[in-house]
């Protein structure tokens, strides 16, 4: 058995937003959705398999569905930074 490593990944409202619209990852959606709608930051369990998917579908929805919002753009390109740095806080990104 591969042991699951995860790395914690702090997000913003409007990012997780984006990942609402945009992910179509079971396990992502199902930590999204046990979030309060209300905390400024919060963090949720990706591993670098979750972040891969995430990365494509930001892409895809960029490329192929016309998403011209801002803020998916911002945050593939930060999704693209914690896969290749392994860190997910706000703080190692701004």
């Amino acid at each position: 058995m591969t042991q699951r490593s995860d790395i914690r990944v702090q997000l913003l409202p409007h990012e997780r937003a984006v990942l609402r619209k945009w992910n179509a990852t079971p396990d992502v959606q199902d930590q999204l959705e046990a979030l309060a709608p209300d905390v400024e930051v919060a963090t949720i369990k990706l591993t670098r398999v979750d972040l891969d998917w995430l990365i494509g579908d930001l892409n895809h929805a960029i490329v192929k569905l016309d998403c011209d919002d801002e803020d998916a753009h911002d945050l593939c390109e930060r999704l693209e930074f914690i896969l290749e740095s392994g860190k997910g806080s706000l703080r190692a990104w701004y």
